[in-house]
């Protein structure tokens, strides 16, 4: 996890709602892939992205991500 980007990085987007649902992570993969394979979701819940304390991924989007909404 070094933000770093280069030619052949993938592209990390982090999605967070109301509640982490297996079904909707399945649809969200299927539609990247047919965007841009290099795609790469994380769907997590918002409980779980406030109070993180073990995912390096969450740490770098809160200090350096750019918030859609």
């Amino acid at each position: 996890m070094t933000n770093t980007a280069t030619e052949e990085s993938d592209i990390d987007v982090l999605i967070v709602t109301e509640n982490e649902n297996d079904n909707l992570t399945g649809k969200i993969w299927s539609l990247t892939k047919r965007v841009n394979s290099r795609i790469e979701p994380y769907l997590i819940d918002k409980d779980r992205f406030i109070n993180n304390k073990d995912s390096l991924l969450i740490d770098l989007v809160k200090r350096t991500g750019i918030e859609i909404t």
